[in-house]
């Protein structure tokens, strides 16, 4: 999963802003940077604007060869250098073949794909967008899986896409289907969505703790993970946890969201 987590918001520029560059330089400085900055930081609280688009997912299909996309058109969505996303109230059944028997009544999305030998299944993340524009792609995964179901081996693959163009469209799209069956009298079937929505909502660097508002709270709960090797910590997107994601950091801290 194309997963990271980040933050974003604005303190107040200080004729102390050497100090904090010189923290960005070296991840050894972390905790004198957390005392410094929450000190100077921790009574100042922002309000964060947070802009929602969702996807309606009912009657999307999860068919061998088939591709299937659902937009939030013509609902947009700005830039954004964080986002959440959420997949919400998704309900699939199966219709025709094993899955149809298997699964004849709306059953949760991730109890399927478990229940198909697909492992766990992520519903929701905070997403990095380092350099703040669109398009952007938020999520790419592919779900495969087999099992043994009726005496039949059944077998499966899906890629699924989560994305903004350039238009501040959000789309889903589900693509490379595989479902096959071992029996040549046993068709496979197919899932239909009954009920979701892919939620997507601009969010915030610096509010890392993503309690609504951003103090030296969040520079606390941002060297917490830094110093544990926390996936979180790697704002910058980068895929490695180093002195550039202190600095990531506090630039979105000083900037604002």
């Amino acid at each position: 999963m194309n997963a990271t987590i980040n933050s974003t918001l604005n303190p107040r520029a200080t004729s102390s802003a050497p100090a904090i560059f010189s923290c960005r330089s070296k991840a050894s400085y972390a905790a004198m940077c957390l005392a410094y900055v929450a000190g100077a930081l921790g009574s100042v609280q922002s309000a964060i604007a947070v802009q929602a688009v969702s996807i309606d997912l009912t009657g999307v299909q999860i068919r061998n060869a088939t591709n299937q996309t659902r937009t939030s058109s013509p609902n947009l969505i700005d830039p954004a250098f964080q986002y959440s996303y959420t997949i919400r109230n998704a309900n699939v059944r199966g219709v025709g073949g094993v899955l149809g028997l298997l699964y004849p009544n709306p059953v949760s999305l991730e109890s399927v794909i478990s229940g198909l030998g697909g492992g766990a299944f992520g519903t929701s993340a905070l997403i990095n967008n380092p350099t703040g524009t669109i398009p952007t792609t938020l999520i790419d995964q592919t779900l495969a899986g087999s099992t043994v179901q009726l005496g039949v081996t059944f077998a499966f693959s899906a890629n699924l896409v989560t994305s903004i163009n350039a238009q501040g469209v959000a789309s889903f799209v589900v693509s490379s289907v595989s479902i096959t069956s071992s029996s040549p009298f046993l068709a496979p079937g197919y899932l239909q969505f009954t009920s979701g929505f892919v939620d997507i909502a601009t969010s915030c660097i610096a509010d890392f703790d993503q309690d609504g508002g951003v103090t030296g709270a969040d520079v606390g709960a941002f060297f917490n993970d830094f110093q544990q090797g926390f996936d979180s910590a790697d704002v910058d997107g980068s895929g490695g946890i180093d002195g550039s994601d202190i600095g990531f950091f506090f630039t979105r801290f000083e900037q604002g969201c």
